[in-house]
């Protein structure tokens, strides 16, 4: 019967680790996009940066063509760049210059190399203006501005620099974490494949459960319409045997002796065979019954108070196959015995004799059933081995596989009943 827990316990599994596998992946796909947006924000903010950089290098530079141009010929259009960039440096704020640091705070030594290089060149315009362009030129033959420029150029090519290497780490980050998440994707494709393989096993649970609760229902449905033909036929079976008894006394009546007495004796016969079949009609669910129970209900249930009898040895259960052929021996063994052996009652009402009946296991697979009566058979001869109840027993041995042997002695009998174990 398939366990309704383990399949609710798969459901439960397997809505879990959709769960699982929906939750990691929502926040693969959300760190992921972060990560992509953070990489394209640090290198915008870096290409920014370098043409912020690139621009200011380019606007010193215009500023001193410009100068040495007007150093040099005097006119003042030459001054324009100059003037230009004098005048936008002068315009910015530290909010502005804090633009260019790329970081947080401000590049106070990129504006201070700057000042230092407009500094030089407004000293060079000033001579020229005053009446004084040889002290004007022999400035700019110095290396002080050039000194300022390169410094300018180195400050300026080490941030950009700086700002690559920030904006490639970034791209790398993102890479990273662009390969962890194939690699996460991955795992969450087998977990769904987990979790889509497990749902398939709990659908087919689930069916298969469904099927064996209809074939269960169909099983209890065949099994009580089984049991009313049982009942039925059980019913039919015992009015059989109770006419057929019925028919040999009506047809003894009036007859001779000897015919009464086979009358007599086959209705004993008939209600041996009743007996025994309703014993084994009331075999319990494991389709056996012990040897304590068949014999309590075939022996003992035909002896008086003045009977003496001993039931010994291990107990054995039955196949329901071997019940009713055991039963007929044992009463056939039971009515001897009460008629001609240690249970014949005579007029004092006191048996002669008693009877031990034990069951053991023989070796090769062999059960042993001894029926040792005690009594006083002095001077009797030997029963004839070739009546009725002797054929009758022996044809029920031979149906549980096994064979019968007597052993007659002036203090009794004793009956030796071996069964093949498999058969029995």
């Amino acid at each position: 019967m398939i366990n309704t827990k383990l399949i609710g316990l798969l459901a439960t599994v397997v809505a879990i680790l959709i769960a699982v596998v929906a939750g990691i992946g929502l926040f693969t796909f959300v760190r992921f996009v972060d990560a992509e947006h953070d990489a394209r924000t640090v290198v915008k903010s870096a290409t920014a940066y370098s043409n912020a950089l690139d621009q200011l290098k380019g606007g010193v530079l215009d500023a001193e063509t410009g100068q040495r141009g007007y150093l040099l010929t005097g006119d003042r259009d030459y001054l324009a760049p100059y003037i230009s960039v004098r005048d936008s440096l002068d315009a910015t704020t530290p909010t502005d210059w804090a633009q260019l640091a790329f970081r947080d705070g401000t590049d106070s030594e990129l504006r201070q190399l700057v000042d230092y290089k407009l500094t030089e060149m407004d000293e060079t315009i000033r001579l020229f203006e005053t009446g004084n362009p040889r002290a004007a030129l022999r400035m700019i033959q110095t290396d002080r501005g050039a000194d300022f420029m390169r410094d300018i150029r180195a400050a300026i090519q080490s941030r950009k620099s700086e700002a690559y290497a920030i904006a490639d780490a970034a791209e790398q980050q993102s890479i990273a974490y662009g390969a962890r998440t194939e690699k996460i994707s991955t795992f969450l494709a087998a977990l769904l494949g987990l979790a889509a393989l497990m749902g398939a096993v709990t659908i087919y649970l689930w069916i298969s459960a469904d099927k064996a609760v209809a074939d269960a229902e169909e099983a209890v449905d065949t099994a009580e319409r089984i049991e009313v033909i049982a009942n039925e036929l059980n019913h039919r079976m015992k009015n059989m045997f109770t006419i057929t008894q019925g028919m040999l006394r009506q047809s003894a009546r009036g007859r001779s002796e000897s015919v009464r007495e086979f009358a007599q004796e086959a209705s004993e016969r008939v209600m041996a065979m009743s007996h025994a079949y309703s014993i084994s009609q009331s075999i319990d669910a494991s389709r056996s019954m012990s040897s304590a129970d068949i014999f309590a209900r075939v022996v003992q249930a035909q002896l008086l108070e003045a009977h003496t009898f001993n039931a010994s040895g291990s107990t054995v259960f039955f196949k329901e196959n071997a019940v009713t052929p055991l039963a007929l021996i044992l009463h056939e063994w039971t009515t001897n015995t009460l008629k001609y052996g240690a249970w014949n009652l005579h007029n004092d009402a006191k048996s002669e004799g008693h009877v031990t009946l034990s069951v053991s296991e023989g070796d090769e697979g062999v059960l042993v059933l001894l029926w040792d009566e005690q009594c006083d058979r002095a001077g009797q001869p030997d029963p004839a081995p070739t009546g009725y109840g002797s054929k009758l027993i022996k044809a029920c041995a031979s149906q549980l596989g096994g064979t019968v042997s007597y052993d007659w002695h002036n203090e009794g009998v004793r009956i030796r009943l071996t069964l093949d174990k498999s058969r029995s």
